[in-house]
This record gives structure tokens, C-alpha cells and sequence, in this order.
């Protein structure tokens, strides 16, 4: 089963399956598997949206954090455990070996909360204060 932390290689487009991002799972599936949040977990640029910076040392151990990366809040989005975990059977979607480290969800869930005001969708900040994530 899926838990806060986990994190998901979603093709970008299904129309290009080879463009991927990698998503973190914000929420707890266990306590509302219809609602599950995921946030995109990108590398940074300088233009994206800097309220949730990762380095390489916030997830050791987590080789797909290669270098400085962002969460796009604007572009976080809810789901099903359901459609995840058929999602992953049928190999549309990956899950990546490591989970993104509690000190790491700790940082994006505070990045969450001021996000909440200004880019997180407001669907995904219903689930997060629901399960007082933020």
C-alpha cells in the first residue's frame, strides 16, 4: 500500500509517456485513499516557484534528488489509492524505491501551508487541512 512520502514517476502527458516528473504523496492514503495529494517534484531553475527548495542532503538516499529541485504546488492534484495502485500494476506509473524521507515531507507539508494561500489547488488544501497536514 501507498504512504505519505512515497513517491510516483507520472508521465507528464499520456500522449508522451517518455516525459515523466516524479510526484510526492502529501497526504495519508490510509486515512482518505479517495483523496490522495500529489505534488510535482521538479528540478529548479530560478522561474519556478521557490516557497519548497530540496537538496540533495534533505533525502539521503533518495537517488532521483540529483540536484537543487521544487514542489509546484500550482500543479499538485488529488487522486485515488485505487487509481495509483492500478496505475503502478499496470506500469503507466512507477514508485521509486526510496520514499522522500520524513524530513522532507515535513518540509513540503510547511511549504504546503503557505502554498495553500496563493498556488496550492484548493481541492488538495481541503485534504490537507482535513487531515490537519497543514
Amino acid at each position: 500500500m501507498l504512504s505519505q512520502g512515497d513517491v510516483i514517476l507520472i508521465p507528464d502527458d499520456p500522449r508522451n509517456p517518455q516525459q515523466k516528473h516524479n510526484h510526492v504523496i502529501i497526504s495519508h492514503p490510509d486515512k482518505d485513499p479517495v483523496n490522495v495529494v500529489l505534488v510535482p517534484l521538479v528540478t529548479y531553475d530560478g522561474t519556478q516557484d521557490d516557497t519548497c527548495i530540496l537538496e540533495t542532503t534533505d533525502c539521503p538516499g533518495c537517488a532521483y534528488i540529483t540536484r537543487t529541485s521544487c514542489i509546484e504546488y500550482r500543479k499538485g492534484n488529488t487522486t485515488t489509492l485505487a487509481l495509483l495502485e492500478a496505475r503502478i500494476r499496470s506500469r503507466v506509473f512507477f514508485i521509486r524505491s526510496a520514499p522522500i524521507g520524513a524530513v522532507a515531507v515535513e518540509k513540503i507539508l510547511t511549504g504546503a501551508k503557505d502554498a495553500a494561500q496563493f498556488s496550492l489547488p484548493n481541492k488538495c488544501s481541503l485534504v490537507l487541512s482535513r487531515q490537519s497536514l497543514i
